[in-house]
């Protein structure tokens, strides 16, 4: 009997390949972003993780087209922070970038996890470069689940 993965399972990324791509863009909190969400790829046992910086938001599907075409990663970590500045451009970079990774993570059936985040304002993506966990967490869960 196969056994499905739920959230009970003990989340293991041991001989996982994770192929990162972070925007440099407000770098000074993606940094932190990206600490977290190594500690917890870390934690899990990862031991093959490969970063890619790229200038900003926009630029991450392309690099991360990239990624995948070399064909050595199990799952793709995209990571960047986007703020709201005086116009709703950080709208527009956010939605066109969700919306390309998504594209690419159908079409080349690799698991992309959307770790860029859009903010109101600085105080609020500084709030959650906790989420670098769940992202790593939500990697090693979907490489099981392609390994299934």
């Amino acid at each position: 009997m196969k056994q499905k993965v739920s959230e009970k399972t003990n989340l293991n990324g041991k001989g996982v390949k994770v192929g990162m791509v972070i925007s440099e863009f407000n770098f000074d909190i993606g940094s932190d972003l990206l600490k977290s969400t190594l500690n917890e790829l870390d934690k899990l046992k990862v031991e093959d993780a490969f970063i890619m910086q790229v200038p900003g938001a926009l630029e991450i599907p392309f690099a991360t087209q990239k990624l995948i075409l070399k064909n050595e990663y199990d799952v793709i970590i995209a990571l960047g922070i986007v703020i709201k500045g005086e116009t709703d451009h950080y709208k527009h970079v956010t939605e066109n970038c969700a919306r390309a990774l998504t594209d690419l993570s159908v079409k080349y059936e690799i698991p992309i996890i959307q770790g860029v985040i859009g903010a109101p304002n600085t105080k609020i993506a500084k709030e959650r470069i906790f989420r670098g966990k769940e992202y790593a967490r939500s990697a090693i869960k979907m490489a099981q689940l392609i390994n299934y």
